[in-house]
């Protein structure tokens, strides 16, 4: 890999290891619906939330969205500290408690990962419990709009890798780094931590070149509660680099199909 990177303005830059038949019946009136007082707690959840998931000492962002499908079921995605956006089928909500439950992405235990938490006001708290049994707390606040008001104003640009060293880098994660800087290339022998740039930043352009190993998919992550990550992971059959996502929600960045080992150029706004 090889991430020549610049930052425009000011979320962290995190390097991962690293992916009918129909009918239509149409009623007029009459039709037993979810009471209006049930109803009404729960499109309390409705929307986008920021969460903190707190593991020991640690800190690390994620992120919720819950939606209405149909009369009373709630469904949504959540994103973790690690992997993409995942559906949730369907989330229970009695009494201002909700809990739901998602099965394992790139976890090695095979069981499911299940959420508890409890909305108070414009505030949720909670845990959740990992396959292997951990349990992590978490809290959470309402996602803000990401809409500006105006167009913002870039600065000088930022080289976040100087080629030579890790400063002003940190690995996160897990205990092993296997990060090494040399002759301008940052690279990882192996799988270990995550790498994460020690500054923070909010709007940004960044301008990223990596190369892809063949069969060994990589990912460029921005990390950040609202979720927006930026990766490139071998295409089926090693055909070259499949492109950019946000959080395998948003496919529509173009496709950058380059073969393995060839240096991929890309620049996000």
């Amino acid at each position: 890999m090889h991430p020549h990177i610049r930052k425009w303005a000011r979320g962290g830059i995190m390097i991962a290891r690293v992916a009918f038949g129909a009918a239509l019946m149409l009623t007029a009136a009459g039709y037993s619906g979810t009471p209006a007082q049930s109803r009404a707690a729960s499109d309390a959840l409705l929307g986008r939330w920021d969460l903190v998931v707190q593991r020991g000492t640690q800190t690390s962002p994620s992120w919720l969205e819950v939606e209405r499908s149909g009369r009373a079921t709630l469904v949504g995605q959540v994103v973790g500290s690690g992997g993409s956006a995942r559906p949730i089928a369907k989330i229970e909500f009695t009494d201002g408690t909700f809990r739901f439950a998602i099965p394992p992405q790139w976890e090695s235990n095979p069981r499911d990962i299940t959420f508890e938490g409890r909305l108070e006001g414009d505030r949720l708290t909670g845990s959740m419990t990992m396959g292997d049994g951990e349990k992590m707390t978490w809290s959470g606040t309402r996602a803000p709009s990401l809409r500006r008001a105006g167009q913002p104003a870039w600065g000088e640009p930022l080289t976040l890798f100087n080629g030579k060293s890790l400063d002003g880098w940190q690995p996160v994660g897990r205990p092993d780094n296997q990060w090494t800087a040399a002759g301008g290339i940052l690279q990882n022998a192996k799988s270990g931590a995550n790498l994460v740039t020690v500054q923070k930043f909010d709007d940004f352009k960044l301008h990223v070149e990596f190369r892809v190993p063949k069969d060994r998919p990589r990912a460029v992550v921005t990390s950040s509660r609202r979720g927006l990550r930026l990766h490139c992971a071998e295409r089926e059959r090693g055909q070259g680099c499949r492109g950019v996502a946000i959080d395998g929600c948003d496919t529509r960045g173009p496709d950058a199909h380059l073969p393995a080992k060839r240096h991929h150029r890309h620049l996000q706004p």
